[in-house]
């Protein structure tokens, strides 16, 4: 356990706070103050800082472990790599921003909102601390556990405990350690029974999110280029069928978020998984300039998209769909108002239609649909449409080509009313100083205006108007 008398072998995804607790209780220290006491010299204010990057503190405690750099202990028992993840600045340049401020976590914009808040007690799994001591002779709190919304073991399932071991500014540290306690149940029943595939619990909100996030906290950075980021979200929507060439489908995101999620979002996230709000932070992961690098944000979204965490290869070949610009959908439609339709439950009416008619036509859908959820789904859904009921071509003449209007026809038989016309009645035509009354005309020709738009261009009847015109100046 002990490599020598002052170091100590951390336990694999040990937080660094646990490892201050380990060391003060080997140095003699009963409180978590006396703990900070005497592994850094002061209790620095009462604070245990899980983000704590200081050089000096930093140095304290690498003279204390049996680790070689300041980078593998941020690496592997710190919280930053979660933090950080979607950043482009890396261990490496962590460590140098720390060099530089105090305020590493405002220069890397991490004091704003992260949807959910920061726990204020070191949790652990039973199961786990059971395992510990089994393994290592002694229990403490490893990262996973302690990430943000994170209520469950990801690889037990079972809640987790919240110990007396405060975080922050809050809590007493003269309360004396107390290390994780050990399940009474047998870890061999349990033990990593969730992680055997590496696929995702999909049926467990509590689990999927702890499971997402421990994968994250194991990420390597792989997601620090925003670009291939955004693309990969652009392609797993898009296969979703939550976002094409035309639109995002926002309110059909909420719905597949929830679905995936339930009620967990809405007890997390409150007002922001509504709305302006919701739109706002999500839509800056797909296009525009805010991008969110709040990591709790893509952990929801890379839950609800994935059954797994993509790989390195599958985020570098990540490539743009053809004719869906991510980039210029914040100006495309976007879902609002009376917009905001179920996706799911026209498409299962339509199926239904289509069971009870097989040959269902376009003119058939739109009538037994309704108008309104018809044109709904033929501007907003319409690569799904299309797939689903097919388009029925034009009759076709003898010769073979296709039936369509007749303009020819049309030109003359309008051509002719208007030669025809009174004198009265053809100087009703005349609108301003030498433009054509349409609406007259469509009334007395008996045609739409967007048929007479097409019409007045015929040979025929432009030679008519032309001569009215002649007649007025």
């Amino acid at each position: 356990m002990f490599e020598s008398v002052l170091k100590i072998k951390p336990i694999p995804d040990e937080t660094s706070y646990g490892l201050v607790m380990a060391l003060g209780n080997l140095l003699g220290a009963r409180s978590y103050g006396e703990a900070l006491t005497a592994v850094f010299g002061d209790a620095r204010g009462g604070l245990i800082d899980p983000l704590d990057c200081e050089p000096n503190r930093l140095a304290a405690l690498l003279g204390k472990v049996s680790l070689e750099e300041p980078g593998e202990l941020l690496l592997k028992h710190s919280l930053w790599p979660y933090f950080i993840a979607f950043h482009k600045v890396g261990i490496a340049g962590l460590i140098e921003i720390a060099a530089s401020t105090v305020q590493a976590r405002g220069v890397l914009g991490l004091n704003g909102s992260q949807l959910v808040a920061q726990a204020w007690r070191a949790k652990y799994c039973p199961v786990c601390a059971q395992d510990q001591l089994e393994n290592h002779q002694r229990t403490t709190w490893i990262r996973a556990h302690q990430l943000p919304g994170v209520a469950v073991c990801f690889r037990h399932g079972n809640f987790l405990v919240n110990s007396s071991l405060p975080l922050g500014k809050a809590g007493d540290l003269r309360a004396e350690i107390e290390f994780p306690e050990v399940a009474s149940i047998s870890v061999a029943s349990v033990r990593d029974s969730y992680l055997d595939s590496g696929v995702w619990s999909i049926n467990n909100p509590h689990l999927l999110l702890a499971q997402v996030s421990h994968a994250v906290l194991g990420s390597n950075f792989r997601f620090s280029d925003q670009s291939k980021v955004r693309l990969l979200y652009g392609r797993a929507l898009h296969r979703h069928g939550l976002i094409s060439g035309k639109a995002i489908d926002w309110s059909g995101i909420e719905l597949f978020l929830r679905d995936c999620y339930g009620e967990l979002l809405a007890k997390q996230l409150g007002g922001e998984f509504k709305g302006v709000g919701f739109r706002k932070w999500l839509g800056g992961m797909i296009h525009g300039t805010q991008y969110p690098r709040q990591s709790f944000r893509h952990v929801l979204l890379l839950g609800a998209l994935f059954d797994r965490l993509p790989s390195v290869k599958e985020v570098e070949l990540a490539m743009p769909i053809a004719g869906c610009d991510n980039v210029a959908h914040h100006q495309r439609p976007i879902f609002c108002s009376e917009k905001n339709k179920d996706r799911n439950a026209i498409r299962s009416k339509i199926r239904a239609l289509i069971q009870e008619k097989p040959d269902l036509r376009r003119t058939d859908l739109r009538k037994l649909l309704g108008w309104a959820n018809y044109e709904w789904a033929l501007k907003y859904d319409t690569e799904w449409l299309d797939l689903t009921v097919k388009l029925v071509p034009k009759c076709r003449r003898r010769d073979g080509s296709r039936a369509g209007a007749d303009w020819g026809g049309r030109d003359m038989r309008v051509a002719l009313i208007i030669q025809k016309l009174p004198l009265g009645q053809k100087a009703r035509l005349r609108r301003g100083r030498s433009s054509i009354n349409l609406s007259e005309l469509a009334r007395i020709t008996n045609n739409s205006q967007d048929v007479l738009r097409r019409v007045i261009k015929q040979p025929a009847t432009k030679a008519e108007l032309q001569k009215l015109r002649l007649g007025w100046n």
